[in-house]
């Protein structure tokens, strides 16, 4: 029989906080989904709450920890499973320690009265459970700081991966680079990565140092899962010492205004945009299927040609003249943000770029996006940005940089 006066001491946990731990790790502790509905059920039955419902009590020794309730009474409790489910429940739960049986004669549960209150009782005792209470709670406690870090990792990690994709733009990407689309979606550790953007650092230095080689000679490299689990890469030119190069994009070239039209019965087809991604680098060499013989011309006619009115093209109007100004100061001010540009070393190519950059920043310091897109709405982007380069610069020392950021914007409105 289970009594009061033998149940071992703990330090008294609230219900809610105890319950939210099983949950959170549920899987790192074997746990199926009716073993964790019968504790939470379990739980359910000492008796917390108060005469006047304004708050529970916690969890003391001073309890009766033996649930003698009836197996009907548990399964309602458990969402409803059957009694065949609850038997195996609870016999992997005392096979594991998590509970322990106090059975009477007759298989009953039933408790020990004195003075009106059970004192004792046959049944179900959670005490091994309420013992570890304050380690699983500092468990998930512990769990939930680092998948809160993993998650500002990762993002920063996939900041990391835009640049160096920026910095290859229309080039080959490396295979391991290409492969963190689909590695960002497993279940990576938090060594993993760190790992890898310790990798996407190195890479990012490698493109942008004042002694880069041509982007066209810098080797692929694999990105590999090493025995122990961890991610690792294994450069190209350190196991073969061979350079392989990348398929670079090179200006289109001009046509010649002296060349006469060509016949239209012997008109070259334009290529398609997978085409000229193959040929990217190779525009002074023929084209498979294109004969590399001089064009045909077609005889050369008058200024007139055939006709008496004179020829007059269409004015048309530029769209981007009345973006020019706006366009010019947000390259300006883009010059002027040496803190992001670590992280963005391409320059600014549009409003709709600076807007990319401004999220992605701001999701690594944590800062909502509502409130990013306030800002942009009633100060513009390029104070936005301005204002996530000096807080970039002072967040060794900022705590909480979204409230930091909040009085940033404060002190400007002021």
């Amino acid at each position: 029989m289970g009594r009061i006066a033998e149940q071992p001491y703990f330090r008294p946990v609230h219900r809610r906080n105890i319950e939210r731990a099983l949950r959170y790790l549920r899987k790192d502790l074997g746990h199926s989904r009716s073993d964790h509905d019968v504790l939470a059920a379990l739980l359910s039955f000492l008796p917390c709450t108060l005469s006047d419902r304004s708050q529970e009590r916690p969890i003391s020794p001073d309890m009766l920890l033996t649930i003698y309730a009836s197996n009907n009474t548990i399964c309602d409790r458990a969402g409803g499973i059957s009694d065949r489910t609850l038997r195996r429940a609870i016999t992997r739960l005392e096979e594991r320690g998590w509970i322990a049986r106090r059975a009477s004669s007759n298989g009953k549960r039933f408790p020990q009265r004195s003075g009106g209150q059970p004192v004792a009782a046959f049944g179900i005792d959670i005490t091994p459970l309420l013992v570890h209470s304050q380690d699983l709670i500092d468990r998930a406690r512990h769990k939930a700081e680092i998948e809160e870090e993993k998650r500002g990792l990762l993002s920063e990690a996939k900041a990391l991966r835009s640049a160096c994709v920026n910095l290859l733009d229309g080039c080959t990407l490396p295979t391991w680079i290409d492969d963190l689309v689909n590695i960002f979606r497993r279940a990576l550790s938090l060594a993993d990565v760190r790992s890898i953007i310790a990798a996407l650092r190195a890479k990012l230095a490698d493109l942008t140092s004042p002694e880069q080689r041509p982007i066209s000679e810098i080797a692929h490299g694999q990105f590999s899962k090493s025995n122990d689990g961890n991610v690792a890469t294994d450069d190209h030119h350190e196991t073969t010492g061979a350079l392989s190069p990348l398929p670079c994009s090179a200006p289109a070239q001009r046509p010649d205004l002296h060349e006469g039209t060509q016949n239209a019965n012997h008109a070259t087809e334009m290529p398609t945009s997978n085409e000229r991604r193959v040929y990217r680098g190779q525009l002074g060499q023929p084209r498979a299927g294109t004969s590399a013989h001089p064009k045909q011309q077609t005889a050369k006619m008058s200024a007139t040609d055939g006709q008496f009115v004179r020829h007059t093209e269409t004015r048309k109007t530029d769209l981007k003249n009345s973006q020019t100004d706006h366009s010019s100061s947000l390259t300006e001010m883009w010059g002027r943000c040496s803190e992001l540009q670590a992280f963005y070393p391409e320059p600014l190519r549009s409003t709709h770029h600076g807007r990319q950059i401004a999220f992605e920043v701001s999701k690594m310091l944590r800062i909502s996006e509502r409130l990013i897109e306030t800002v942009i709405t009633k100060s513009g982007l390029s104070q936005c940005l301005s204002l996530l380069n000096e807080l970039v610069g002072k967040i060794s020392t900022v705590e909480r940089p979204e409230a930091y950021f909040r009085s940033m914007v404060g002190n400007m409105t002021t």
